[in-house]
């Protein structure tokens, strides 16, 4: 996970993310240091405290003696792939029909234009 790099790069201090998400500090501190895994709620509400996307939060930070990131589909492991799909799950269980629909045609645009680039 890549909350404490993105967290330092934002400037904000651990005690201070901890206290507005109401989560207690040494908890916070754990999954940064990845002794801990925050639930998909949680993890949600830190994406959004850092307005980042809950997949960068996920991705494996580069090392630092092999500075060629791993390409995407080496990177994305089972259980990673699996905490996204329960995420995505968690965010559209309460959606209607057409809003789970309108998820599905933006992975597709998204699948698109990558393919594109």
């Amino acid at each position: 996970m890549r909350i404490k790099e993105i967290r330092i790069n934002k400037s904000i201090k651990q005690k201070k993310i901890a206290q507005d998400l109401n989560i207690p500090q040494n908890t916070f501190s754990q999954y940064e240091n990845g002794h801990r895994e925050p639930d998909n709620r949680t993890l949600v509400k830190i994406a959004e405290y850092l307005h980042v996307r809950v997949d960068d939060l996920l991705k494996t930070p580069v090392n630092i003696d092999n500075p060629t990131p791993p390409n995407q589909e080496e990177s994305l492991t089972q259980k990673t792939r699996s905490e996204l799909l329960q995420t995505l799950f968690d965010i559209t269980k309460d959606f209607n029909e057409e809003q789970r629909l309108q998820v599905l045609d933006y992975a597709e645009y998204i699948k698109n234009r990558n393919k594109k680039e």
